[in-house]
């Protein structure tokens, strides 16, 4: 029988579709092979449901009282994030108590990202913890959060801090997010482990220009399509803007925004060449991805990395990136993606479709990248050798943790 690892999370992770909800699904979809995986989250809905072989999610709805207290939030916060979930998750008790259960024969307890560290640290048994940061949550928000919201913000360096010391282990997506860590909470490098995001290769097939310009004939699409897609985050509706705005300087090209990220725009008076696709299945995100010529990935802020990428240079798509936005991607400028601010990159779009030569070795460049490095399944399989080494169950032994929660 395989250990079990149960997984903290402050929302659903399936249908995976935001950046966040796929980090957590493809890892342990592949770590499902190694360990009996269940991840346990709040939501709208009762759910108990196998979302892949040895792989369970549970949802746990949220009280009337949880509801109201979001919405107070929402309306004082102006965004809606999981970041207040430790401060109004003892409205919904039923949470702690089917946490509770669950933990019963649990080897490990993963964190995904800090928000429930309370709730662990009131389990009444051993188990190991760790610690998967999805980005530097206080560096990100103090970027996000309104003024006054300082109460929020110090209760972010709280729970993120005290994630990040009761941990066996702390998973970042980058070398820089693991320094920042270090640095911010004073961990020792060593407790940290860089486990970057990745592309789920074995399901996203690359797709040559060649092809890409067949299927563009069947759709009866004559000019160049830019793709973007982002979720309802910030820092995406920051780079969405630039999206915009380089369309409208570039009428002989179609811009497709994908995701959430399209309801900031719907209101908006758009350029005729701009089209919200909104937010899409698996299958027909595919498609979209092999419609595409080029991909737009303009990020000027945020934490973590972003999956977009990964998931372009995966399907063969040439990308054009800001900077920033390759963070975390160990990559190389004008070989696997080309770099621009957004003043130059309408530029960068034109000189990437007069050489279709250099378009086409970037795409099949990142993908060997991507291929090679960035697998969920290669990443999953790495981390689940570091779980291995944790657990008891698998005559390891485990480490006795002090809660100071």
């Amino acid at each position: 029988m395989k250990p079990k690892i149960l997984v903290a999370n402050p929302f659903p992770i399936f249908p995976a579709v935001s950046g966040g909800q796929r980090r957590v699904f493809y890892l342990f979809k592949y770590i499902a092979s190694f360990f009996d995986v269940v991840v346990l989250c709040f939501g709208d809905r009762r759910e108990n449901k196998e979302i892949a072989p040895g792989f369970r999610q549970i949802i746990v709805p949220k009280s009337p009282m949880h509801c109201q207290a979001e919405i107070r939030y929402l309306c004082r916060l102006r965004i809606h994030t999981c970041a207040v979930i430790s401060l109004i998750a003892h409205h919904s008790p039923e949470y702690a108590l089917v946490l509770s259960q669950q933990a019963k024969d649990a080897a490990i307890i993963v964190l995904s990202r800090p928000y429930l560290l309370d709730e662990v640290c009131k389990l009444d048994k051993s188990f190991t913890l760790v610690y998967d940061a999805h980005n530097v949550e206080y560096v990100l928000f103090s970027a996000l959060l309104p003024f006054g919201a300082e109460d929020v913000l110090e209760e972010i360096r709280r729970v993120e801090g005290g994630a990040c010391r009761n941990s066996r282990l702390v998973t970042a997506c980058s070398p820089q997010d693991a320094q920042a860590l270090s640095s911010l909470y004073s961990i020792h490098p060593a407790k940290i482990l860089a486990v970057p995001n990745g592309a789920d290769t074995a399901t996203l097939p690359f797709i040559s220009s060649q092809k890409r310009a067949i299927n563009k004939q069947r759709q009866k699409i004559e000019q160049p399509v830019a793709l973007f897609i982002g979720s309802y985050h910030p820092p995406n509706l920051e780079a969405g803007r630039v999206v915009v705005e380089t369309a409208r300087r570039q009428p002989g090209v179609q811009f497709f925004l994908l995701g959430s990220v399209c309801e900031a725009f719907k209101q908006r008076e758009l350029p005729g060449n701009v089209r919200l696709l909104g937010i899409v299945s698996e299958q027909e995100k595919h498609r979209i991805l092999g419609l595409a010529d080029i991909a737009l990935n303009p990020m000027l802020s945020g934490s973590g990395t972003n999956i977009k990428m990964l998931d372009y240079m995966a399907a063969g798509i040439p990308v054009i990136t800001t900077e920033f936005g390759a963070r975390g991607i160990n990559g190389i400028a004008g070989e696997h993606f080309l770099v621009a601010g957004p003043q130059s990159l309408s530029a960068a779009i034109d000189g990437l479709l007069a050489d279709t030569a250099k378009a086409e070795l970037i795409a099949r460049q990142a993908f060997s990248l991507v291929n090679t490095r960035y697998s969920w399944r290669v990443i999953a399989a790495g981390l689940a050798d570091k779980l291995t080494a944790l657990c008891p169950d698998m005559d390891y032994p485990a480490q006795s943790v002090d809660y100071d929660c």
